[in-house]
């Protein structure tokens, strides 16, 4: 069962980006979405900087007792259109922390004003930038959330196709996998779905991609090859709209013969790890995603 914080968080929230006349500006969506992080507390221990990786803006997340030859490589959500490294500041410091491993978190370009592929550019850019500073592809992991984590997803496939090495594993949190937006819990978990809706799907959807890239891998990794591809953690919650989009590239990817490790929550929203420090289930979320990340850093010692 819940625990009590959780449903005092879920009565809080209301499905938004419904059509009509009181829809919020561009601005105002990116001005509210800066207030992600005030979900978290402050991580203790935790020191962040700004920083260029060839021109691409970073936030790096140092705890104090970081493993420094370990690496993530932190795409954040927000639908490709809003959020930033900042709005996720303290969910992925308290990730770090738990991973005992320092994190680069990217500032990718958002749509409309940059449309696919320039998020995958930008990712691309920072993960050559960290092979070129010294971290060997085994050192690094790819992670994020939402539209981070299908960033994250599209980077490892991207990186397959160039014939790059590829990093140690890859971790998604509720990852947007489809942008054909056609899994079946987009109807059936509509109405457990706080955070999301339909509407707002595609409304993100059709400002990131035309319909002519609705499959082109590094924007929908549920249409790629995902053979060779290094291990996958997948979380999500059951009660999220994107929950087969997870489950869908999940199977398929073990299909493949990826190792793949699900994490599918009952009862919790899209990204619930975002209360760290505040709501158990959270903690719980965050404390499994950072013993895999020991794990997979600690085979590559």
């Amino acid at each position: 069962m819940a625990s009590p914080k959780f449903s005092a968080l879920k009565s809080r929230f209301a499905p938004t980006a419904t059509p009509g006349s009181g829809e919020l500006s561009l601005a105002e969506k990116r001005g509210a979405s800066e207030r992600f992080g005030d979900l978290a507390t402050e991580p203790d221990g935790v020191d962040y900087s700004y920083g260029d990786a060839d021109g691409v803006t970073v936030l790096f997340i140092r705890p104090a007792d970081a493993d420094q030859r370990h690496v993530i490589q932190y795409l954040h959500g927000g639908g490709y259109q809003k959020c930033s490294a900042r709005s996720h500041r303290k969910m992925t410091g308290h990730i770090a922390k738990a991973a005992g491993a320092i994190a680069v978190s990217v500032d990718y370009r958002l749509t409309p004003e940059h449309r696919h592929p320039a998020q995958v550019s930008d990712s691309l850019t920072v993960y050559r930038w960290l092979l070129g500073t010294g971290y060997a592809a085994g050192q690094i992991v790819l992670a994020g959330d939402s539209s981070g984590g299908g960033l994250a997803l599209g980077t490892a496939l991207a990186l397959k196709t160039a014939g790059t090495a590829l990093p140690a594993a890859v971790a998604a949190v509720s990852p947007w996998t489809d942008m054909s937006i056609s899994g079946g819990s987009i109807a059936s978990r509509a109405g457990t779905d706080v955070t999301t809706t339909v509407y707002s799907l595609h409304q993100l959807r059709d400002s990131f991609v035309s319909p002519d890239q609705w499959h082109d891998p590094t924007a929908s990794p549920l249409s790629g090859d995902l053979s060779g591809l290094p291990p996958v953690y997948l979380m999500a919650g059951d009660d999220e709209m994107l929950r087969d989009d997870t489950i869908r590239f999940g199977a398929k990817a073990i299909a493949a013969g990826v190792d793949v490790t699900f994490d599918i929550v009952p009862e919790m929203q899209h990204i619930f790890i975002k209360a760290a420090g505040t709501m158990p289930e959270s903690d719980h979320g965050i404390a499994r995603l950072g013993a895999y990340l020991r794990r997979i850093f600690a085979a590559t010692r």
